[in-house]
């Protein structure tokens, strides 16, 4: 809520109301975290937010550890 917080006044009724759904979806364990992540990061490249894009929240792993191979995305 709080990366959320950078972007609201720049965003429509209907913009915020799809992230903030997008949330709730994640509280209930409905979405991967990734979900979210990736649309406040796609906010913080569109409106250019240096101090957020430097932040480790959007590779919290190095990508050498990420495996996709068990998550039935294989081949695809």
């Amino acid at each position: 809520m709080h990366i959320f917080g950078y972007f609201s006044d720049y965003l429509s009724k209907d913009e915020k109301e799809f992230v903030l759904d997008i949330f709730n979806k994640y509280k209930e364990d409905k979405i991967h975290m990734d979900v979210p992540l990736n649309i406040l990061k796609t906010y913080a490249i569109k409106y250019n937010e240096e101090y957020l894009l430097n932040q480790t929240i959007w590779s919290a792993y190095p990508e050498e550890l990420l495996d996709i191979s068990d998550s039935g995305k294989e081949g695809i």
